[in-house]
């Protein structure tokens, strides 16, 4: 009876990249040859490619402590919790690091931390991390990945910039680990800058024109691999300042979604892209659109993921009823025909760090610190 371990290499690698992130890391210490294959750059971009993905919701809590939920959308909607997590690697113990915002790509995290210059970059699956000195500690920043010409494995750089006047780029590449300035001039303006998402090799912003804000909103992209940005149309063309309340998100790793809310009303609509490869104009169509819950609020932030084929969508809103309260957090499942589940994320609410509601457990790799050049000393 011929075994696992006795099947060819090749054989071997087609068959687990294919096993979902979670099954496979039981199999890590059965193996020392399957162990290997978590530090392997080209295996992990080929499970990045085919294996399936199981979306889990990463929180940071008011307490600052990081952990993963999965959310059941079958029946009666639950929440299950699923660990603790912890960041190491900073000169600051594990309980004392307070993650302030997230940004998500391919099962990294990029985290900047309130109490430490640095950012880091982390893989909260296999337990890795990159920590980062940024040129500026007041910028924000993005996440991408792109296919190395040579060897066609994914790699990742951070895109920083300034979210006032006139935006600055300077580009992270994690091979080299070196900042650079990005030779581009904006003519846009960013917009509602904590709603951006990243997939497939972009990164994308709501925006406005710069010179002439008659052309109203639509998205910004950013591509990591030519390093130039291209702009997206919106289902409608909506004025600068239309908006209440807006968000974005990704579906199946192959789709956009937009939600939009309108000032003076209640109702929030969730809009679907069609595939989005590169070769097909982008078209829209309404998903979904939300009306709960009917009360009165000053103001309301809202994120949210897409189950496209459970027609649902799982939102997360953080509400302040007026400037003397504090924000408060609902969780909630809105169906067709507006039909509305509470949920129940447990008495500690979010802190000031949105949850990452379409995080998924994955080996995606990340460079050791130093860069290549380094790694070919060492050798």
């Amino acid at each position: 009876m011929t075994m696992m371990s006795d099947l060819p290499g090749d054989l071997l690698e087609e068959i687990l990249c294919r096993v979902p992130a979670v099954s496979l890391k039981r199999l890590r210490s059965s193996c020392k040859r399957w162990n290997r294959l978590f530090n392997d750059k080209q295996f992990s971009t080929k499970h990045l490619d085919k294996a399936a993905k199981q979306s889990l919701v990463f929180k940071v809590t008011q307490y600052s402590r990081a952990c993963l939920m999965s959310v059941n959308l079958h029946g009666t909607p639950s929440v299950e919790f699923k660990g603790e997590l912890r960041l190491l690697g900073s000169h600051l113990n594990a309980n004392q690091i307070k993650i302030s915002r997230v940004f998500h790509c391919d099962g990294l995290l990029l985290c900047t931390i309130s109490n430490d210059t640095r950012i880091v970059l982390w893989n909260p699956f296999t337990g890795k991390t990159r920590w980062i000195q940024p040129r500026s500690t007041k910028n924000s920043y993005a996440l991408g990945s792109y296919k190395e010409p040579r060897c066609g494995t994914s790699s990742y750089k951070i895109l920083s910039y300034r979210t006032y006047n006139d935006h600055e780029f300077e580009i992270y590449e994690i091979n080299s680990n070196t900042w650079r300035t990005l030779d581009v001039t904006s003519i846009f303006k960013l917009l509602y800058i904590g709603t951006s998402v990243s997939f497939k090799g972009k990164t994308y912003w709501f925006a406005s024109d710069r010179e002439d804000e008659q052309l109203g909103m639509f998205l910004v992209s950013f591509d990591y691999t030519t390093e130039r940005f291209g702009r997206l149309s919106l289902p409608c063309k909506y004025p600068v300042g239309f908006f209440h309340d807006v968000a974005l998100s990704v579906v199946g790793e192959e789709k956009l979604s937009v939600l939009l809310q309108p000032r003076n009303t209640r109702g929030k609509e969730i809009w679907v892209t069609n595939k989005i490869d590169g070769t097909k104009e982008v078209s829209w169509r309404k998903f979904l659109t939300v009306d709960y819950p009917e009360r009165d609020y000053w103001i309301t932030f809202t994120c949210f993921w897409v189950d496209e084929e459970k027609k649902v969508a799982l939102c997360c809103e953080k509400c302040m009823f007026d400037r003397n309260t504090k924000i408060k957090d609902l969780v909630y499942i809105a169906g067709e025909d507006n039909e509305v589940k509470l949920l129940d994320f447990g008495a500690v609410t979010f802190g000031s760090c949105w949850p990452v509601l379409d995080y998924f457990p994955s080996l995606a790799y990340i460079q050791p610190g130093g860069g290549l050049k380094k790694r070919k000393r060492e050798r």
